[in-house]
């Protein structure tokens, strides 16, 4: 199962180290399907239950069957892995942050809300909502994310790569 595509280790200005999920998207979109029951039948809020009804969980959870729709799924197992990985203190973090790297392009998965019972105008509103510390969680485009490393020789190549790959 697939759980981040990338992550990095920051440092805050007092030296805490903070863990930075990474989750790529460009032309993905999701039907409003719910998710709650895999394919064999299983319940997946039982695999997530127990973080889901801890008192620090980060995620709201008035009602967590909203939140078995892609890419909201995907979102609460995301931000359950960073929170959790911090509160193990794995790598020395001792908090963390999630980036959703999204062309605007892509108002498909932008502006749609694929489950029924969440609020919100656009996908980085609807979970923001759901989270009780919402700056944790950052929507950007690629060319936002990668504008302040354009400049450097050591990162032309790459930049030059996704140029011509997704935005040309």
């Amino acid at each position: 199962m697939k759980y981040i595509d990338s992550f990095m280790l920051g440092k805050k200005y007092n030296g805490d180290k903070v863990l930075i999920l990474i989750e790529w998207k460009y032309t993905e979109s999701y039907p409003p399907k719910s998710l709650l029951f895999s394919d064999s039948g299983k319940n997946r809020f039982e695999v997530y239950q127990e973080l889901l009804e801890n008192p620090d969980c980060p995620i709201k959870t008035a009602d967590s069957s909203d939140l078995f729709y892609e890419p909201y799924y995907q979102l609460m197992r995301q931000t359950l892995l960073g929170w959790t990985m911090t509160e193990n203190n794995e790598y020395g973090a001792v908090d963390w942050l999630h980036l959703h790297i999204i062309p605007e392009e892509n108002k498909e998965l932008r502006e749609r809300i694929t489950s029924k019972n969440l609020e919100g105008k656009t996908l980085e509103e609807s979970w923001k909502l759901q989270l009780k510390s919402p700056e944790k969680y950052i929507v950007i485009s690629p060319d936002q994310f990668l504008q302040p490393i354009t400049g450097l020789p050591d990162t032309k190549s790459l930049i030059d790569y996704l140029t011509n790959r997704y935005w040309k």
